[in-house]
């Protein structure tokens, strides 16, 4: 080879192959995240969440505390199309809490659990539900879509179908380091509406391990009336949200998240207005088993 080929073929290289490896590379990591279940597949849940809230009734501050940790196992029963149908259940549940002074606790592993919170408890745990999502992660059927969340579910945490495994929000965009997007969901369950709006940026994707992390900044509002003991009561909350999810690229699910909630609220009820404040942490890993 004569040396200008030599110099020719090198500025080839520089100039041409390799910035087109580099733009192929890139391109491949930022397509847009796609769903990845197969049946059989199985997943261990685990959720530590805790609330913090206060309340002033009648210039009586008023402090409350929730302590929920779960293990929640998910099994891929079929895929088919653009549905998948997951298998879930609650097998571990422990919750404690504080308010207005008295005490509740309750723990699956025990067999003396007693009173109203372990009455509504003692269904959920390793009850099966079943439930199937579409290719974007979005509920189409589910066994308790219908079903009524009692009070101390509620208190307990709320539903345990959660669906912690995926989020939908992330589903179908580009993770590449600094890509970032608007998001906007509007929920109705029973009479209350919460509305959620924020923005989630990718903070950083690994390509040896094949995973990404993905935060999230935004606001929930949510407005309308509830029961309690026979008298209705108005509510409105305005809440910060600050979320930090590791998603797995390979199947687009999220094998760890973070979300810290902080807000105030209102309740107007028989002509009494009781304003309070919230802090909520929920910390999720998910593991394959």
């Amino acid at each position: 080879m004569l040396p200008n080929q030599k110099i020719m073929n090198k500025n080839y290289l520089k100039q041409v192959l390799i910035p087109a490896l580099v733009l192929f590379t890139l391109g491949t990591q930022a397509q847009g995240l796609k769903l990845k279940l197969v049946k059989g597949q199985k997943f261990e849940v685990t959720s530590i969440m805790k609330v913090s809230s206060s309340m002033s009734v009648m210039g009586q501050d008023m402090e409350n505390n929730v302590d929920n940790n779960s293990v929640q196992k998910i099994e891929v029963m079929d895929t088919r199309g653009n549905e998948t149908d997951l298998a879930l259940s609650t097998v571990k549940l422990s919750v404690n809490t504080q308010m207005m002074g008295q005490e509740m606790s309750y723990d699956s592993d025990k067999k003396d659990n007693s009173g109203p919170l372990a009455e509504e408890l003692d269904k959920t745990v390793n009850k099966v539900s079943n439930m199937t999502i579409d290719a974007n992660g979005n509920v189409i059927r589910s066994d308790s879509s219908n079903e009524k969340i009692s009070s101390m579910s509620m208190l307990a945490g709320g539903n345990s179908e959660a669906l912690y495994l995926i989020k939908k929000a992330i589903v179908g965009h580009d993770l590449a380091p600094g890509l970032s997007w608007n998001d906007s969901t509007v929920s109705q369950e029973e009479k209350m509406t919460t509305k959620t709006v924020g923005i989630y940026t990718v903070k950083s994707v690994n390509a040896e391990t094949r995973s990404a992390t993905v935060l999230f900044n935004g606001t929930q509002s949510v407005i309308g009336t509830m029961e309690q003991m026979g008298m209705e009561m108005s509510l409105t909350t305005n809440n910060k949200l600050e979320g930090q999810y590791e998603v797995d690229l390979n199947t687009g699910l999220i094998t760890q998240s973070s979300v810290i909630t902080t807000g105030t609220s209102n309740i107007e009820a028989s002509g009494m207005s009781i304003p309070g404040t919230t802090k909520v942490t929920n910390t999720v890993t998910v593991k394959m088993l």
